[in-house]
């Protein structure tokens, strides 16, 4: 809801409310389906560059398009987020919902709300779908190379914690 921005004036809140009651509920699903699609191929390319790269310095055999299929493979619990957004359109009566009542997955949806704004928007990003695929990348990466537990969870969750870890230093301080 337009209330999670604080840092909107009235008038950006009301340019924004006038946006959404514009969209039909078939136009946001295939909005929504659209943006999701191509942010999921950007992020498959981002993580099997990131781990084609580590195989490289590492001299591993394994390489991009082996990554690639890699990555697609562990993120599938992606899709049923994606499934679930589009049954929670439809099956909203005006079929307008925010980008943060859409997926129920969420951190925020599922209770971690706190008084700092900027902290919600990250608890609105990650969702159970998302550990779920990290879960999974650990996992096939050990078992993939014959790694231990620890350097399969240096390498993969590596990333994610400078991302998150930047962006939560941003959003406190």
């Amino acid at each position: 809801t337009l209330s999670q921005f604080p840092d909107f004036t009235e008038q950006q809140m009301a340019d924004a409310r006038e946006g959404m009651q514009s969209l039909s509920q078939s136009s946001m699903m295939w909005i929504t389906m659209l943006t999701g699609g191509l942010s999921t191929l950007v992020i498959y390319l981002i993580q099997s560059s990131y781990l084609s790269l580590v195989s490289a310095l590492r001299g591993d055999e394994i390489r991009f398009k082996q990554w690639w299929s890699l990555v697609a493979w562990t993120n599938l619990p992606s899709l049923f987020v994606a499934i679930s957004m589009a049954v929670n359109i439809l099956l909203n009566p005006s079929g307008q919902l925010s980008t943060l009542d859409l997926n129920g997955l969420t951190l925020l949806s599922l209770g971690m709300e706190t008084a700092n704004p900027s902290l919600n928007r990250i608890f609105s990003t990650i969702n159970l779908a998302m550990v779920w695929n990290v879960v999974l990348l650990v996992l096939a990466y050990r078992q993939w190379l014959q790694a231990s537990t620890l350097r399969s969870i240096t390498v993969v969750v590596a990333p994610y914690l400078l991302i998150f870890g930047v962006w939560t230093y941003f959003a406190v301080g």
